[in-house]
């Protein structure tokens, strides 16, 4: 599995995001390039695998800096920071695009 600098899984380079779902058969790249068909996944499916993977790189990250946050938290002579503020900022607004394209709710 390819990971980016900060240590996050991504496609391969071939394999470029954002996915998308070709008519409940197939979900393709940015370049239209075929990466998952419906044989390989059942049709609603189709449609949580392409939501996954074009949010997870950010999530992901968001997950990462939340880490790096803690962990200078809580070290000796560590403090809270507004490094918080802007990472929750981000988890908000990431959120808040995904429920609108029908993900969560």
């Amino acid at each position: 599995m390819r990971r980016n600098e900060a240590g996050i899984a991504v496609p391969s380079g071939e394999t470029l995001l954002p996915w998308k779902v070709e008519g409940d058969e197939m979900v393709s790249d940015r370049c239209g390039c075929v990466v998952v068909r419906d044989g390989d996944a059942h049709p609603k499916t189709l449609h949580f695998i392409a939501h996954a993977a074009n949010y997870h790189v950010q999530l992901a990250d968001i997950v990462r800096r939340l880490t790096e946050w803690h962990n200078e938290a809580v070290a000796p002579g560590g403090s809270l920071s507004f490094n918080l503020i802007k990472i929750s900022r981000e988890a908000k607004e990431l959120w808040e695009k995904m429920t609108q394209e029908g993900g969560e709710k």
